[in-house]
């Protein structure tokens, strides 16, 4: 699926292949991307009728290990996914669960019940930051481990050459970078504004502004307006890029900024990318577990309340040599932790580890 979780799944199944020989994949989406490291199988849907056939076909696959990625909106809210763990756990029972619960601490009440509902039957809770970890109930804990996301973007052959082409332009101005899904949640409409405020840098918006709604149209008359207003493109969209040009998209810019409302962390697909190519991150600040890994000042710069002036502030703090080393050095720090290598290996130990 087109999501952050899709993609992140789809790479994890492409890096996993290399450490196992046998796995399949069980899904009601397309799965193209994924058919040369995988078998898959089609299920019909995610609801309660559904149920025997998905019960059916994980047996017949006589699964050591069963892994559900769970973000509710990915199966469309149907509640046949959320008891699907408890007849696995009675009608499977040769096969470890585990879960990764991809969304928790965000969650409403009726949200978290339902993921409550789904994990409780597993034997290992995987969450990707400690907001989750922290905010599930006590009994649950000693079954849950943080595994940090993989990069779906990153490669390690960056093409320079056509970032510096789509980046290049003749005033010279340095680059803020937006990539990634054009989400209304994202709000980049607000850092289109911010630009009015920005004077020596350029904003390049690497997504797909072509879909046809009135959201997007009217990001796309903003940033021309916007453009007409200064008498110069200091907007430009290239739309998404191939994972070779984004990566050096990010290594070439001054700045990745996410103005979304609420606080960044590395439960983003984005943001781990952004932390992988060692790009400053600028975004929204929330408590310390909120935004772990990110601190303000290390390794990001977090802003309390996300406005224009705000905005156009933190991007020009980032004209300070001094700071822009900070930042990059403490995203190195971070960087090993977000590796492929480290993420496959984590998931290998759980796979692994006795029932």
């Amino acid at each position: 699926m087109e999501c952050g979780v899709g993609y992140y799944t789809a790479s994890l199944v492409e890096q996993m292949s290399e450490a196992s020989q046998n796995l399949t994949v069980l899904t009601a989406a397309p799965a193209k991307e994924i058919e040369s490291f995988a078998d898959i199988l089609v299920a019909r849907g995610w609801r309660i009728r559904d149920l025997l056939s998905l019960v059916r076909q994980c047996k017949e696959v006589h699964a050591d290990i069963i892994h559900i990625q769970y973000p509710a909106v990915g199966y469309g809210h149907q509640l046949g996914i959320n008891l699907l763990p408890w007849l696995l756990r009675l009608n499977v029972r040769s096969s470890r669960l585990v879960i990764t619960l991809h969304e928790y601490f965000g969650s409403r009440l009726i949200g978290r019940i339902r993921n409550l509902i789904t994990i409780i039957p597993a034997q290992t809770v995987i969450v990707s930051n400690q907001a989750d970890q922290q905010s599930l109930p006590g009994f649950l804990r000693s079954r849950v481990s943080i595994i940090p996301l993989g990069s779906s973007i990153e490669t390690t052959s960056p093409n320079t050459e056509a970032a510096k082409t789509l980046l290049h332009n003749d005033k010279g101005f340095s680059t803020i970078l937006f990539f990634g899904f054009a989400f209304p949640s994202k709000r980049l409409e607000l850092l289109i504004d911010t630009m009015k405020l920005v004077t020596n840098k350029q904003l390049v918006v690497a997504a797909n502004l072509n879909h046809q709604d009135s959201y997007h149209e009217g990001l796309v008359d903003a940033i021309k307006a916007h453009n007409k207003s200064v008498g110069f493109e200091q907007i430009r969209i290239i739309g998404s890029q191939p994972r070779d040009i984004l990566t050096a998209l990010l290594q070439q810019s001054s700045c990745f900024v996410l103005p979304q409302a609420i606080p960044i962390n590395g439960k983003s697909s984005t943001l781990v990318t952004a932390i992988r190519c060692g790009a400053p991150i600028i975004g929204k600040k929330g408590s310390s577990k909120e935004n772990w890994p990110l601190a303000n000042q290390k390794n990001a710069l977090l802003i309390e309340e996300i406005t224009n002036q705000s905005l156009a502030e933190a991007v020009n703090a980032l004209d300070n040599p001094e700071l822009v080393r900070t930042l990059k050095a403490g995203l190195a720090e971070l960087a090993g932790r977000y590796s492929w290598n480290t993420v496959v290996a984590a998931h290998m130990a759980i796979y692994e580890a006795a029932p």
